[in-house]
């Protein structure tokens, strides 16, 4: 969806930073890509880029959880129940809409599974953003089953 957005932002005349985890998509030819591969790099690349846009559309959640500790080599199968301690990732969204300063418009989307239009309001003022899109995350579920 970013690189969609990103492409219509290009094709309406706005120059594009587009930050991005691994995709098998080609980026838009005229976007400034910045390429990260972890939610913390996500993170301080979006940190640090902000400040200079006007739009800052985050379309998506890198990930909402990552394990306490990375093991440096492969975890072997076991045939003991195995369990991973998973800590919060910082909320990009949430640190952009702290902001104090901020000078740049502030759309966030909501991927939600029930209560749909009030999770959307709720995280709209949660996150202090101007603009919130709300996803309907089991449509898509509904449209296939009725196929």
């Amino acid at each position: 969806m970013g690189y969609a957005i990103a492409e219509a932002a290009l094709e309406a005349g706005h120059e594009v930073i587009l930050i991005s985890g691994p995709v098998n998509l080609g980026p838009p030819r005229r976007a400034k890509l910045v390429s990260v591969s972890t939610s913390d790099e996500m993170f301080d690349a979006v940190d640090r880029d902000a400040d200079s846009c006007d739009v800052c559309v985050l379309c998506a959640a890198v990930a909402d959880y990552k394990p306490a500790k990375v093991s440096p080599i492969k975890i072997k199968k076991r045939s003991e129940k195995f369990s991973l301690e998973l800590i919060p990732t910082r909320d990009i969204l949430d640190s952009l809409g702290r902001r104090r300063d901020r000078q740049f418009l502030l759309v966030g989307f909501a991927a939600e599974t029930n209560d749909v239009e009030q999770n959307a309001v709720q995280k709209l003022r949660a996150k202090n953003c101007d603009i919130m899109v709300a996803n309907d995350a089991c449509l898509g579920e509904a449209i296939t089953e009725r196929n």
